[in-house]
């Protein structure tokens, strides 16, 4: 099958990217916000391309913060938030508004013949796109992925899940982790 790349940026952006994912990257629309070190750190990505749903539009790349949040969500994060919500109205409310706020931004990344093209697929495949949350998340009264929250929180600032992780970690201020991936090394195609 041919790959359909939709990347907005150079080859060289797409080889850190494929590296930091250990994959393709054939969804990846852009970088949208770089490290301290100025390498991706949270990548655009498109909810619906060459078939294959993909519902977290703003994923985390930068494996030093990302292996951050996976330590953080080994102690248990995820239920400390999961409490915190339940006991919040506020925070609730905040984290509804969030995810209300994610799908339309994946809505407004799916053009009429992508959403056309869903529904033909799965009516399941149709709604997850259209009103699934934060990283793809359909019962809300959950979370998963603190890395999803993370970078949402990164690029809109409103994300209270997010916010509570960004406060436990920190962002690199000199790393050359991703260095090794600018020629493609150890990179799958």
């Amino acid at each position: 099958m041919e790959m359909n790349y939709l990347f907005e940026g150079d080859l060289f952006e797409l080889n850190i990217i494929r590296g930091q994912l250990d994959n393709n990257a054939e969804s990846v629309i852009k970088v949208i916000k770089y490290c301290p070190t100025n390498y991706p750190m949270i990548i655009l990505v498109h909810p619906f391309s060459n078939d294959k749903p993909f519902p977290t539009i703003y994923w985390l790349s930068c494996p030093v913060i990302k292996e951050d949040i996976f330590k953080l969500e080994d102690t248990g994060y995820i239920e400390v938030l999961k409490k915190k919500k339940n006991q919040s109205k506020e925070f609730q409310k905040k984290l509804d508004n969030a995810h209300k706020r994610y799908s339309k931004a994946r809505v407004s990344l799916l053009d009429k013949d992508k959403l056309k093209r869903a529904r033909q697929k799965s009516k399941d495949l149709f709604e997850m796109l259209k009103k699934s949350g934060v990283a793809g998340i359909r019962e809300k009264e959950g979370i998963k992925c603190l890395h999803g929250h993370y970078a949402d929180y990164i690029i809109s600032g409103n994300n209270p899940v997010g916010k509570e992780v960004a406060k436990k970690i920190d962002i690199p201020t000199s790393c050359n982790f991703c260095k090794k991936y600018e020629a493609g090394e150890g990179v799958r195609n």
